[in-house]
């Protein structure tokens, strides 16, 4: 999990803009629509909490930086191809290139995953866009 600073500025942001499908958020009620309609998750995982200069006196005075990864994950019925949930992800990458939020926070890396099987059931087909933060 990220920290609560930047998931809470991601969430705000993707809410605000994202107008395409539904928005599943972890550990939130929701249901998925019904095929044929497509539908987001949105996950977050911090990476490191790192130290990025000396000097300052007390470690705490340093400029300490937070790095992770957003996960925008785009489901699509199975057995309607790619193509529709591939669109969807490069639409999100684009909204998010070159953002910066409230609370130092900036988007620097992305990519669009390969798709897979996205439930156990067998109804969704899931492509992944996977985009690197830095806080700090």
């Amino acid at each position: 999990m990220s920290s609560d600073i930047v998931y809470a500025a991601l969430r705000d942001f993707i809410t605000e803009i994202w107008t395409e499908t539904p928005i599943a958020w972890p550990n939130e009620p929701f249901s998925d629509p019904e095929p044929p309609s497509p539908w987001i998750m949105v996950q977050m995982q911090g990476a490191d909490y790192e130290q990025q200069s000396i000097g300052a006196g007390t470690p705490g005075a340093n400029r300490w930086v937070e790095t992770g990864s957003l996960y925008v994950h785009v489901f699509v019925p199975v057995n309607t191809g790619e193509l529709d949930a591939t669109r969807l992800a490069r639409v999100m990458a684009e909204y998010l290139r070159g953002i910066e939020l409230p609370g130092d926070i900036q988007l620097d890396g992305m990519s669009i995953g390969a798709g897979e099987r996205g439930d156990e059931d067998g109804n969704w087909w899931r492509v992944s866009l996977y985009a690197h933060y830095q806080r700090g």
